[in-house]
């Protein structure tokens, strides 16, 4: 069986796969739902939507669920980070995001990422419904959904490591130099809150880039910019 494939696995503009920076998203939520909708005294299914705390209150309470579980916007924010940066831009950023319904998904550099939220949840349930987004020409795969674990598309040889705010504080220039040597594969959360135990058994290293605890955007920021002043992206 062949190995699977990067979407963008034959970008020219990568200067090294050494340099390339890895990042996965972990406990995104990013869960369908279709809310009951009622019209002249009838009730039926409206649009499906991604579940948000801010629109399907009811919904999370007759669910039983906690209003943290259904928070989209941080995988939102987190993507607009990680594709405005000039990282990513200098085609030296892969971008994976693994979901609280176990769902694996690939993030092409280029797709553009819609601004605003409604559009962008509308994106994704037609991610999580079709498989793929492709671009206008249909020849560029934007986003899928993967087959395999992300474990399968990173590097054999790199360095894992997952942030966390009550881990051990480390130099963000200190911690993008590993890069210089091996591959970096980052796993951040993307939920409101909970333990950071979501690279058990996989990362190598717990780190945490800030005497403050930050928001997972925040992070992927500070994180962005150390490997770009290492590298130096303007």
């Amino acid at each position: 069986m062949q190995s699977p494939q990067l979407l963008c696995g034959s970008v020219a503009r990568v200067e090294t796969p050494r340099r390339t920076l890895y990042i996965v998203l972990e406990r995104a939520s990013m869960e369908i739902c279709r809310p009951a909708a009622s019209a002249r005294g009838r009730t039926r299914e409206s649009k499906p939507t991604l579940l948000t705390c801010d629109d399907h209150q009811g919904l999370l309470v007759r669910m039983g669920r906690d209003a943290s579980d259904a928070r989209p916007d941080i995988t939102h924010q987190c993507l607009l980070t990680l594709l405005d940066s000039p990282l990513n831009k200098c085609g030296l950023l892969r971008v994976f995001v693994h979901t609280t319904q176990g769902i694996s998904i690939e993030v092409h550099p280029d797709v553009r990422i819609p601004r605003t939220y409604k559009r962008y949840s509308g994106l994704m349930v037609q991610l999580l419904q079709e498989g793929e987004i492709r671009g206008t020409s249909d020849a560029q795969v934007l986003m899928r959904v993967l087959e395999h674990p992300i474990a399968n598309y990173l590097p054999t040889d790199a360095t894992k490591i997952a942030l966390s705010a009550d881990a051990h504080l480390e130099h963000p220039r200190a911690l993008a130099s590993r890069a210089l040597s091996r591959p970096l594969v980052f796993f951040v959360g993307a939920m409101a809150k909970g333990p950071d135990n979501f690279a058990t058994g996989v990362a190598e290293h717990q780190v945490s880039l800030s005497e403050f605890p930050l928001s997972a955007s925040a992070v992927l920021a500070k994180l962005c910019c150390a490997v770009e002043d290492l590298y130096g992206i303007l």
